[in-house]
């Protein structure tokens, strides 16, 4: 087997590019021509994860503190000037960890590497030096999608400039980053990874009680408060009887206690109701009718793909990858992005005519199932693969 590195830039399973990097390492390896050796920042969750999946893994502990990126949160407190100050006084530490990865390259006679996220890149750095060809994922907008940055963003232009190929993970990322980047950019959509027994179509809004849900970090970005208030005004209006279930962690507090109080105010404890992070979001979402993807500007959304897999009527927002995504009134709807009073519209229009949006909620998943499949994502990674390297 073609021995190749994947550099991922986390080590825990809260990013979707995490759970993508999973799906796809497993149908590579089991394809059997190209063999992924993983290199992460620090042991965790997705080391165990990779080790279950019998995938090799090397931790370099603290790599990432060569600030490749960081949150523009940070860059806005009086934090930014500590990183600063890392930047100019880390030259040592970080010539330690490229002499670190160096010896994993030659010692594991790496043919390939392959970048798995915007926010990390020193494994790239190096492999670019050695002459060994870079492949280089872009798997989020930064400052749209994340809240992030690339420090020092010319010098690591030039480094991923350096790439033999770039992939995005939707038209409007690439359509974002060609203009800066100069590589050619491949539009390689993510894979879900899910198993046959998963595949059930359930029917939807059967019940007095309509459930709706929202999954991801709990943030501005996500939406979740614009959701409560859309369903919070179809109770008021239309006397819905109605659950939203919040599944994720919270990442801004404020924003969190935002959504408490309004569910306070509006008296809203039995209808709004949030759940912490779960792992198995499938699952959970076989329960449910309406998935709502209220996103800011979501890169791909593998919680819009995991939603029509599960059945549920998917609503999103018409912004980022969400629209690549939905076929309105095909394979789910979309509104107005931000628009409260257009998503309380869609949401009652689609409990109104339940039986069109069962048709639309099996359609959904029909075409998820065809096009976003990990085993779909990595035929197409490895052909890019067998490409560079003829």
């Amino acid at each position: 087997m073609i021995n190749i590195a994947i550099q991922n830039s986390t080590h825990d399973m809260t990013s979707g590019a995490s759970h993508s990097l999973i799906g796809m390492a497993k149908e590579i390896k089991k394809e059997g021509k190209y063999n992924p050796i993983i290199i992460l920042p620090e042991s965790g969750e997705l080391e165990k994860k990779l080790n279950e999946n019998d995938i090799e893994c090397y931790v370099i502990n603290d790599y990432r503190k060569d600030m490749w990126s960081t949150g523009l949160d940070t860059l806005q407190s009086y934090h930014a000037i500590k990183i600063y100050t890392k930047l100019v006084l880390s030259p040592i530490r970080v010539r330690n960890y490229m002499k670190e990865i160096k010896n994993i390259l030659i010692n594991k006679n790496i043919k390939l590497v392959h970048i798995n996220m915007l926010t990390c890149g020193l494994v790239g750095q190096v492999a670019i030096k050695m002459g060994i060809p870079v492949v280089w994922h872009i798997r989020e907008y930064l400052e749209e999608d994340i809240g992030a940055k690339i420090l020092w963003p010319r010098k690591r232009l030039r480094i991923i400039n350096q790439s033999k190929r770039l992939i995005a993970i939707s038209e409007g990322v690439k359509s974002k980053f060609q203009k800066i980047l100069t590589p050619p950019i491949d539009v390689i959509y993510n894979g879900i990874d899910f198993s046959p027994n998963e595949i059930m179509q359930h029917e939807i809004l059967t019940n007095d009680v309509v459930k709706v849900a929202i999954f991801g970090r709990v943030s501005e970005k996500k939406g979740q408060f614009e959701l409560a208030q859309a369903m919070e005004k179809l109770y008021d209006k239309k006397n819905l009887n109605y659950e939203l279930l919040i599944y994720g962690g919270i990442q801004e507090f404020n924003y969190f206690e935002k959504i408490q109080e309004f569910v306070k105010l509006h008296g809203a404890e039995n209808r709004i109701y949030y759940k912490g992070m779960t792992s198995h979001s499938i699952e959970v979402m076989k329960k449910i009718d309406i998935l709502g993807i209220c996103s800011n500007q979501e890169a791909f959304g593998r919680v819009t793909v995991e939603g029509q897999i599960a059945g549920c009527l998917v609503i999103g927002a018409n912004s980022g990858g969400t629209k690549e995504l939905i076929n309105d009134g095909v394979t789910g709807y979309k509104y107005v992005t931000h628009n409260i009073d257009n998503l309380s519209n869609v949401i009652w229009d689609a409990i109104q005519n339940r039986e069109m949006s069962n048709k639309i909620a099996t359609a959904g998943q029909s075409y998820a199932i065809e096009h976003f499949s990990a085993r779909k994502n990595a035929e197409e990674i490895m052909n890019l693969y067998d490409e560079l390297l003829a």
